[in-house]
């Protein structure tokens, strides 16, 4: 099973990625599973060193990609974009802990696994 860990979605400037586009992407390249960010999030261009233009609210992005994380019957998982140069961290814990059985559901999932790197991960962590 391949499992991507770095994927974005939404749109920022000139990055558009749907939701249906993404998951074509990922049967295209045999990806079954993916933690999914929100490029709405991106708050700076490091190639002209300044703040995008357009800032959106970091807790509705997320909040918008966990549904459609949701929706997505177990394929996409959120990784939770901040945006610490213009967004206070206000919200981000409460967001954490609304969506505990989410990352529950992750953690028990990864408690099943076979694969050595990830048994090892866990062992270090604590977490067998």
């Amino acid at each position: 099973m391949i499992i991507d860990t770095h994927l974005h979605l939404g749109k920022q400037g000139p990055f558009r990625l749907e939701y249906d586009q993404l998951i074509r992407q990922m049967k295209r390249n045999g990806i079954r599973k993916g933690i999914v960010s929100t490029v709405a999030c991106a708050e700076y261009r490091p190639e002209a060193n300044q703040l995008l233009p357009e800032q959106y609210d970091q807790m509705e992005a997320n909040r918008e990609l966990l549904e459609q994380c949701r929706g997505s019957n177990g394929r996409l998982y959120l990784s939770f974009w901040c945006k610490p140069a213009t967004a206070p961290a206000d919200g981000i814990y409460d967001f954490v802990r609304e969506n505990r059985a989410l990352v529950k559901l992750g953690l028990e999932q990864m408690g099943k696994t076979e694969r050595p790197g990830l048994k090892a991960l866990m062992a270090v962590a604590g977490l067998e």
